[in-house]
């Protein structure tokens, strides 16, 4: 029975020291860099991993993006990298993080809020009657947040990632796809944009201000169909393509201010 009791004590100890290293955890790592880029080529941003990806446009011919980076609790923020490739038809701008496989976490204990992290991997979580936040498995606890500046005249641009929310003011005149499986997908869309408009979530809904016209049941701009939310049609008399897909989150497509 004191063997038991012993073990016992010695995990909770464990379980409370862990717990207070995750609040007194290091700042988050900060990066910025800067891309030349040519308007005709497409501007690729493949994000995987990200809590928030904001995307405003400017009058350089450059793209700036800047990073917070938290990864497990600043344990592994150089393991993080964001890299820049000129293509023949595209610039791509990729994030990464090394050994991945390799720095997965066992077990944490949060002693307050968890909202800032994001989980990938296996894991299973619970609480107790003192409000600290258990999770155990194998999974990678991270933080990373963009914010991103891109040319006011880029004509074409692609953005995917797994667990982003996207907020960004659409370029005029651009053709855009995004895509996030978890997270949200918030464009703003200047009222004279004429385009062609596609959005799709599989297990969220669909949001818009805007008066885009599609071809079946008059001018209802809205459907769901077998648990899929979607709006298809034009704006404007139609132009450019703007495709919208989300597997987890909602889609928003408003009239920029």
């Amino acid at each position: 029975m004191k063997t038991k009791l012993l073990i016992t004590t010695l995990l909770l100890g464990s379980l409370f020291t862990l717990g207070w290293s995750q609040n007194t955890a290091k700042p988050a790592r900060q990066i910025d860099k800067s891309f030349d880029f040519d308007k005709n080529k497409e501007l690729y941003l493949y994000l995987k991993f990200a809590k928030n990806i904001k995307i405003k446009t400017w009058n350089q011919n450059k793209v700036q993006v800047k990073v917070s980076v938290d990864i497990n609790g600043g344990k592994d923020n150089e393991k993080f990298s964001l890299s820049g490739e000129k293509l023949s038809d595209r610039f791509e701008i990729r994030s990464r993080i090394k050994d991945f496989s390799k720095i997965t976490k066992t077990l944490v204990v949060f002693n307050g809020d968890n909202d800032t992290y994001f989980s990938y991997g296996n894991s299973t979580s619970w609480s107790d009657e003192d409000g600290r936040y258990y999770m155990n498995g194998s999974f990678l606890l991270s933080s990373i947040n963009y914010e991103i500046n891109i040319p006011a005249n880029t004509k074409k641009l692609r953005i995917k990632t797994i667990s982003g929310n996207i907020e960004m003011d659409h370029p005029k005149d651009c053709q855009l796809r995004a895509r996030s499986v978890s997270g949200f997908i918030d464009v703003s869309v200047a009222p004279g944009q004429k385009a062609d408009i596609e959005t799709r979530s599989y297990m969220g809904d669909v949001f818009s201000d805007l008066p885009v016209k599609t071809a079946s049941f008059g001018d209802k701009s809205y459907r769901r169909i077998g648990g899929r939310a979607r709006i298809k049609g034009t704006l404007n008399g139609g132009g450019v393509r703007i495709y919208l897909k989300t597997h987890k989150g909602n889609v928003y497509l408003r009239k920029k201010k």
